[in-house]
């Protein structure tokens, strides 16, 4: 699985072709990873919502 982008809380990693997010856990002294959806998915949500594709 390779990182693709990581930010202070969130890191995508690709795998076969497909994204995943995950949520970086910094509460413990040792980073945790912590599984949260495929990308396409998200985004997905965020459309259906209304959050995305909505000009200001």
């Amino acid at each position: 699985m390779t990182e693709i982008i990581r930010t202070d809380k969130f890191s995508i990693r690709e795998s076969k072709g497909r994204y995943y997010v995950y949520y970086i856990d910094h509460s413990k002294p040792k980073l945790r990873y912590l599984y949260v959806d495929p990308l396409d998915k998200i985004i997905k949500s965020y459309i259906e919502s209304g959050v995305l594709g909505v000009s200001p």
